[in-house]
């Protein structure tokens, strides 16, 4: 359902693959946490969210929470479903008025986000090959 990638010890690629059931939210938000709480240096974090994203509210809030973590410099999401949009709002109002935690349309744009919050952290990653759709 979703896949966890740590890239350079710099940034958390986040790929979900349909909407998670509330179990596989907890086993979600226990991992992003454990992988928190043992980062070496504060990480950036995107979200591919084009093909699923996290509907539960209570792990929303939860994750929310995580956005404020010591070893969180910021996070950015990308995906134009309504879906996205619709929980990605909910992720937002949760976090607040914070320009570190966006939710995006498209790659580029949250990229551009991350490189502003953390500059390079983007950088040799072959996007074109780790967002392509395997299914």
């Amino acid at each position: 359902m979703y896949k966890i990638t740590v890239y350079n010890n710099q940034l958390v690629y986040i790929k979900w693959q349909g909407i998670p059931l509330p179990t596989e939210c907890t086993e979600f938000l226990t991992e992003l946490t454990a992988l928190l709480d043992n980062a070496v240096a504060p990480l950036a974090i995107i979200s591919d969210l084009r093909k699923g994203h996290i509907t539960d509210v209570q792990a929303l809030r939860t994750l929310s929470n995580l956005a404020s973590h010591p070893n969180v410099v910021g996070s950015s999401s990308f995906g134009d479903t309504a879906g996205t949009k619709v929980y990605g709002g909910v992720f937002s109002r949760f976090v607040g008025n914070k320009n570190n935690h966006l939710i995006r349309e498209r790659l580029s744009l949250a990229l551009s986000d991350l490189e502003k919050l953390k500059p390079g952290v983007t950088q040799n990653i072959d996007w074109d090959s780790l967002i392509k759709d395997r299914d």
